[in-house]
């Protein structure tokens, strides 16, 4: 028997930053996000060895020798995703299923890149294993979960909303209240309007290495020490989650360009490290061939960027991007959120 998930990764379209505590906590969050037909993909498999066997692109598996010994905190990145998953999976069920499993994985895009990739490794990992068990969660139990293992017990940093993308799929706005109260409204567009959409944004990955951990450790600081600047971006980038939740409703492409712009400039004051001199080298060469509005995704540093640019000069604005070196990623919006199989 084979077991398998996957989950989607998402693009940020608003309000990014305002789900990551301690903002979140003492103001509430809002962020806007679309998942996307690029996954992180999970299998499982019994077999007659001992201990768990990972294989990952990289040509060399990973063995976890003992699973009743098995510490998150030994195992070096990305491996601790796939232990911290197992040790919830043992905590949780005890060890029976665990005696002897391979898993195999793989993630569309590179990990780490600015799309929530570990999170929805996380996401989908929780899935397969529930599937093993033949365990039903709802979605927010699934990025409860995987936000506990990740955030919690792992202690990465980083936000909430990458978990809740990954397990619900769509277009949603995402209200975060407290450190653990997330609702989740989905935006119902029509399907000529989410196709336009999706033609005008352009998904670029820049080939440049992103430190996101130290850059969402120094925007925890800041919230912490409620530095004025950073705050304040944080403040408006939260007001810009809702103008956009209305321009999608509208249909309002000159403003839902305008919202794109205007919160990569905010971001940039969150931390520093957000931008850097050759994103914003990218950037400037992608508005000066017609793209309307750019921003970087995820915590910044490097990673994925996405522009928004009308049909008229998304081919220039495509040529300028593939002068830096990097790659454009065709994608589509997606529905379904993680899904799990046997087969």
């Amino acid at each position: 028997m084979r077991y398998n998930a996957r989950a989607p990764l998402r693009i940020g379209l608003a309000g990014g930053g305002t789900d990551v505590s301690p903002y979140t906590d003492e103001f509430g969050g809002l962020v806007i996000n679309a998942t996307i037909d690029l996954f992180a993909n999970v299998s499982l498999i019994m077999s007659s060895s001992p201990g768990v066997t990972i294989f990952t692109e990289n040509p060399v598996p990973y063995f976890i020798e003992d699973i009743h010994k098995i510490n998150p905190a030994d195992c070096p990145p990305p491996f601790d995703l796939y232990a911290g998953a197992l040790k919830w999976f043992a905590n949780t069920y005890g060890y029976t299923n665990l005696n002897g499993i391979t898993i195999y994985s793989s993630i569309d895009v590179p990990l780490g890149s600015g799309l929530g990739t570990s999170s929805t490794l996380m996401v989908a990992l929780i899935g397969v294993l529930l599937e093993l068990r033949n365990e039903k969660r709802t979605s927010s139990e699934i990025a409860a979960i995987a936000y506990d293992i990740e955030r919690i017990e792992l202690g990465h940093a980083g936000g909430r909303q990458d978990q809740y993308a990954a397990s619900f799929g769509g277009l949603n706005a995402m209200h975060f209240t407290s450190a653990t109260s997330c609702s989740i409204d989905s935006i119902v567009c029509d399907k000529a309007f989410l196709k336009t959409l999706e033609s005008r944004l352009i998904l670029y990955y820049t080939a440049h290495d992103r430190f996101s951990s130290v850059i969402i450790k120094e925007q925890m600081e800041r919230a912490s020490r409620k530095e004025a600047d950073s705050l304040s971006a944080m403040h408006q980038l939260k007001i810009q989650a809702h103008e956009m939740k209305s321009a999608l409703f509208n249909k309002d492409f000159n403003a839902i360009s305008r919202l794109l712009d205007s919160g990569f400039q905010e971001k940039k004051r969150m931390a520093t490290g957000i931008s850097t001199p050759v994103i914003e080298e990218i950037y400037h060469a992608a508005r000066h061939a017609g793209a309307l509005a750019g921003k970087i995704s995820g915590a910044g540093g490097g990673g994925f960027m996405v522009f928004y640019s009308e049909e008229v000069h998304k081919s220039a604005v495509t040529d300028a991007l593939c002068t830096f070196g990097g790659k454009i990623f065709p994608f589509s919006f997606t529905e379904k959120g993680l899904e799990s199989w046997k087969e």
